[in-house]
């Protein structure tokens, strides 16, 4: 099984952070090295191009990387278990919301989504996209004010394991919703996807279960990442391609979350993904 296609750079030290109680990014380190072609400034490119009215909020969807991914098993309802380090990284998509004008009628029943930038053409559309998606269970829950408009700046490219879809989830989450209780809001996040309840809490972390049981761990902070994508394949037809002989024990997931923890060497043979060949 090959998977992912593209060159991406991303600085470790550029892990994204969020205060939950202001509903603002930690930015320190966002931009500190851009991938190559891209900025991760915030830019009013999208909003000049969106022609978005009256912009509720506007952030950065970080995106993730994998640096252990085991699968431990596959459940009764054909999700995978998985034990993984997952940590968010310094190159992100941008969301603009817009807020429905009262004066023009009610917001539509499903927001309308806009995309541009270097990686929108593969971007699902309409309630096929999980940013669209999330906005909808928002209101569904009565959290935060409607939406009329999504906006996205696509720059971390879909189906490359960088968790962008779910980032944009996840950004949509919080920035629609910034003081809603905690667990509600993961809640919600889990019924988008398994990946989004760790795109909305950001950092490093332990995943177990299907990426919903989540532990903080320190972050990787030296050196950089090369992560070489082969071609676009999406999370559920690289999880669809595995079969019990990739599963294992999860101890190589618990052994670099412990190096982490204590501050011990880094072992190279302790990184990578279950989902590569």
């Amino acid at each position: 099984m090959r998977l992912r296609a593209e060159l991406v750079f991303a600085n470790a030290p550029g892990t994204c952070t969020w205060d939950r109680g202001q509903g603002r990014a930690n930015l320190a380190g966002i931009g500190s090295r851009p991938a190559p072609k891209y900025s991760n400034r915030r830019s009013m490119r999208l909003l000049a191009a969106a022609r978005v009215a009256r912009v509720l909020r506007l952030g950065p969807a970080p995106a993730k990387l994998n640096l252990a991914l085991e699968l431990t098993g596959r459940r009764s309802d054909g999700y995978h278990e998985i034990s993984a380090v997952s940590q968010t990284i310094d190159w992100s998509d941008v969301v603009a919301l817009e807020g429905g004008d009262h004066k023009a009628g009610p917001s539509p029943p499903v927001p309308e989504l806009q995309v541009w930038g270097p990686e929108s053409e593969r971007v699902p559309l309409g309630s096929d996209n999980i940013a669209v998606r999330a906005a909808i269970l928002l209101r569904e829950h009565g959290l935060g004010q409607r939406i009329s408009r999504v906006a996205l700046e696509k720059r971390v490219p879909p189906q490359s394991g960088l968790g962008g879809g779910s980032a944009d989830a996840a950004a949509v989450l919080r920035l629609v919703a910034p003081g809603a209780d905690r667990q509600q809001l993961e809640s919600i996040a889990l019924q988008c996807g398994a990946d989004v309840p760790f795109s909305l809490r950001g950092g490093a972390c332990l995943l177990e279960g299907i990426g919903e049981r989540m532990t903080s761990v320190p972050p990787l902070r030296e050196g950089a990442f090369l992560v070489v994508v082969l071609a676009a394949v999406a999370t559920a037809a690289a999880y669809a391609a595995t079969d019990p002989e990739d599963f294992s024990d999860g101890s190589r997931v618990e052994h670099l979350a412990m190096a982490l923890r204590e501050g011990q060497p880094l072992d190279q043979d302790l990184f990578g993904s279950g989902l590569q060949p």
